[in-house]
């Protein structure tokens, strides 16, 4: 007889290894490939503690000075609540009591935890692209869930451009050089993710950067064109196919080191409640990103 244990087997054998492979790491690869992944599999809350200041007690002083007080500094402590995903596969229409194994009925579990899986990735990516789009922020808005004040603490403000009007170089040139002026950083530590609208437009720009002259008219300067964009001037860029997922317009500067992607609860499949011609699968899955040092990050908006 064909039961709820046939269909979990079939899904915890073949079903969750594919989604896994397929699903989940299309949907937090292109994290994994540019910024730090770990996995923390306790506690509801994912923190960090960094400086946000520092008071320096430096002088000149003489011979007979008594020592000065020690520098102090101001640290913080941010952190983000866990979250977690979740999705639902239903497939009616399914004789679960058969005498026999129903390979129709593993089909279409098939299929619908597929379709599923795949509305999950998209969801997965896009709260990993807002979460980014939150932490890296200017003065006016709060830092992480514990709501740390960007006025109060300078260094949590982000670089920030959102005036509406179409990428240019000479917006991307004002954000590197806000981004990384007067900071202890280097160009080669950032990755730039920006949407695909904004990409293409900007690429174009770029190519027209880089020139030569014809050999058969001397003078007739055209474009050479870059056919695999991933650097100007120094920020590489991730290519749009990454994160298909980011808001219209937007652009992301981050620094590599200060981008965290943690996994905290691992893929998990089983079969729920079904009824005689139903049955229903369900998938969880737990995962943040989060972004420390807002200070040595960018982003503009409305760039498309």
């Amino acid at each position: 007889m064909t039961t709820f244990a046939d269909y979990n087997e079939f899904i915890q054998r073949e079903l969750k290894p594919q989604i896994v492979d397929t699903v989940i790491y299309d949907a937090i690869e292109p994290f994994k490939k540019h910024f730090t992944f770990e996995q923390v599999l306790g506690g509801d809350r994912i923190t960090a503690k960094f400086r946000v200041g520092h008071t320096s007690n430096n002088a000149e002083y003489d011979k007979s000075d008594v020592d000065v007080a020690s520098a102090t500094q101001t640290l913080v402590k941010p952190f983000w609540t866990k979250k977690q995903y979740q999705g639902m596969a239903e497939v009616h229409g399914i004789d679960i009591s058969n005498d026999r194994p129903n390979p129709q009925g593993y089909n279409l579990i098939g299929d619908a935890v597929e379709i599923e899986a795949a509305a999950m990735k998209n969801t997965i990516q896009a709260a990993l692209l807002a979460q980014l789009l939150a932490d890296v922020d200017s003065a006016g808005t709060a830092y992480s869930d514990a709501s740390l004040s960007r006025s109060t603490y300078a260094t949590l403000a982000s670089y920030e451009e959102t005036t509406n009007a179409t990428i240019s170089l000479a917006y991307m040139r004002g954000m590197i050089q806000n981004v990384i002026l007067n900071k202890p950083v280097n160009l080669n530590d950032y990755i730039c993710m920006s949407e695909g609208s904004v990409y293409y437009t900007f690429k174009a720009l770029a190519a027209a950067l880089h020139t030569w002259n014809t050999a058969t008219t001397p003078g007739n300067t055209q474009a050479m064109g870059w056919s695999d964009f991933d650097n100007f001037e120094g920020l590489a860029f991730a290519q749009p196919t990454e994160f298909t997922n980011m808001v219209t317009g937007s652009v992301f500067m981050l620094r590599r080191q200060d981008v965290f992607i943690t996994e905290h609860r691992l893929l998990e499949m089983k079969v729920k409640e079904s009824g005689r011609d139903s049955s229903k699968v369900a998938m969880y899955y737990g995962i943040n990103g989060h972004v420390e040092n807002p200070l040595f990050q960018g982003k503009m908006l409305d760039k498309d």
